[in-house]
Formats: structure tokens, sequence, C-alpha cells
């Protein structure tokens, strides 16, 4: 039997079709992940809705000295969502520290008096983080003044990077 005869066997052709479908998409699959392509048309889209500070030196926080970003998922599908670093520009941190979610549930954030390390937002849903300033170096004057220079706060959505500019 020679090559020709196995391409038009009706069964073998098949076989051989499904083989090299299978070779594609595995390959595609590998280089993928290996370069960081999309595996589809689809990647998350968090969006900055605002940014804040927050004095709670008051209520007697452990970091006082709040600034908030609050963002929302302009994605069609659920999005996983990590503080992953900061990098300051001209705003140092207390400390850095990447559990620093709450999600917007019901006109309320959750949870109310602790925040954690990731969320779940479904499309349209909103989430905050917040760094803890450095009190010894920036009052919230000085910090509302620096709007734009603060640093880099990156978070991941889906294990996709996404960086925003406060």
């Amino acid at each position: 039997m020679t090559l020709h005869d196995f391409w038009i066997d009706p069964v073998w052709s098949k076989v051989i079709g499904g083989l090299i479908v299978i070779l594609i998409t595995g390959s595609y699959t590998v280089l993928a992940r290996h370069f960081d392509w999309p595996l589809g048309p689809w990647r998350p889209a968090l969006r900055m809705m605002h940014a804040y500070c927050s004095d709670q030196a008051a209520a007697g926080a452990t970091y006082p000295l709040k600034y908030y970003l609050e963002i929302i998922n302009d994605s069609n599908k659920c999005v996983a969502v990590r503080v992953s670093e900061y990098k300051p520009d001209s705003v140092t941190l207390q400390q850095f520290i990447p559990n620093t979610l709450q999600i917007e549930l019901g006109g309320k954030w959750l949870p109310a008096t602790h925040s954690i390390d990731a969320v779940a937002l479904l499309p349209n849903q909103r989430c905050c983080a917040w760094i803890g300033v450095d009190t010894t170096k920036f009052t919230k004057a000085n910090v509302e003044t620096l709007k734009g220079r603060i640093g880099t706060l990156t978070m991941t959505a889906n294990r996709k990077r996404i960086s925003f500019k406060l």
C-alpha cells in the first residue's frame, strides 16, 4: 500500500486529517503559552473607575492613610483578580500588602472589616484595592496633589498583568 492509497482510503484519510488537526492545535497551544499569545480573541479587560485617598487615623487602622483604586470588569466573562505589585513613582508605601481587595455586592464593599487576596468579578462588577501610604512621609493632602504621579499598581486578571497609573 502506498501513501496515496492511505490518503484516499475513507478511514485512513480521516485518521491522517485528525492527526494533522491535533498536531496544529497542540503546537499552537504550546507556542501560545510560551510566548504569552492569546488563546482566543478574548482577553480580560479591567478599567479604572476612580481613585481616591482616605485618612483612617481616627479609626485606629493599621494602615491609616490608604489610597483606593476602584476598577470594573469590562470583559464579557468572569475574571479572577489579584493585586501583584506596586512600583512607586512619588509615593512610597508603609508596606506592600497584596491582600487588599474588596468586592462590591448590593451597594456595599465586602468584606467590610478586612480585605482579601483574590476576587472573581462578573461582567460589569466592581472591586477596589488599596495601598497603605507611608504616613511618616505623606499626608492625605500631599497624596491628593500627587495624583497621576503616585505610582503604578499592577493586578493580574486571569493571570494577565494589567497596570494602573495612580
